[in-house]
């Protein structure tokens, strides 16, 4: 299906005025073609079957099926089309990617973030990704962020430092690079294991990473082969450190 010219899509949402929007903005792009678009999500293995759409616009929340509950019904009827999810709700993305979905996309959708995801579901390097985001999850324990360009796989042992930005957070990571997510510090928390220290509200440092303890300035020295960074510590977290350290 993806040499072909138009992607047949299909759009369920159980708002018909969602439903109408993504029409519209789905309208702007020529390779898209929309076969059929419904409210009712118990439909939607009877439309598949009958359009056999390459691609499915498909919202999580509503009422008598859920978005995930679509997905199994398809696969248990073995039909295979490319899914985006659409929802209002943030929380579900790493669930999505347990589906299987290609994309996830939030409402109200943002155009610019709509035709980065058409653009990349017409490259064939797309369906590496889309099949083995799980596995590479499960083999390798990798965290996966939301961030500006889309969704980003990190190795914990990657992380140097962790610091919040107002609703954002910037995670710096070996040989200098650095990504922001849309998550706060603490749900990042969350995610790491006992090698991770909260040296601040807004700061988690990488204990693997820690070269040296500054007690007078409060500074946390941190060494990433040729880089070194300084990250703040607060007089009560110095003491604490000091303890797990010993």
């Amino acid at each position: 299906m993806y040499a072909m010219e138009k992607l047949r899509t299909l759009l369920i949402d159980d708002n018909a005025d969602h439903l109408n929007l993504l029409e519209k903005l789905l309208s702007a792009h020529s390779e898209i073609d929309i076969v059929e678009k419904t409210t009712d999500p118990t439909k939607v293995v009877e439309k598949t079957i009958n359009h056999k759409p390459d691609l499915l616009f498909l919202d999580i929340e509503m009422p008598v099926k859920s978005g995930f509950e679509v997905i199994e019904e398809l696969t248990e009827a073995k039909l295979q089309s490319e899914i985006i999810f659409v929802t209002s709700h943030d929380e579900y993305a790493i669930k999505a990617f347990e589906y299987a979905a290609f994309d996830y996309l939030v409402k109200p959708i943002d155009p610019e973030r709509l035709k980065q995801c058409i653009k990349r579901i017409k490259e064939p390097k797309h369906r590496i990704f889309h099949n083995k985001v799980q596995k590479l999850q499960d083999t390798y324990n990798k965290l996966i962020y939301k961030s500006i360009n889309g969704y980003t796989l990190i190795e914990p042992d990657d992380i140097v430092y962790i610091k919040a930005d107002g609703n954002y957070s910037i995670i710096q990571l070996t040989n200098d690079r650095k990504d922001t997510f849309s998550l706060s510090v603490g749900e990042i928390e969350n995610d790491l294991n006992e090698n991770f220290f909260r040296t601040h509200r807004s700061l988690i440092i990488n204990l693997k990473k820690l070269y040296k303890v500054n007690t007078k300035k409060r500074e946390c020295i941190l060494r990433d082969l040729e880089n070194e960074y300084i990250c703040k510590i607060t007089k009560d977290r110095i003491q604490e450190l000091l303890r797990i350290m010993r």
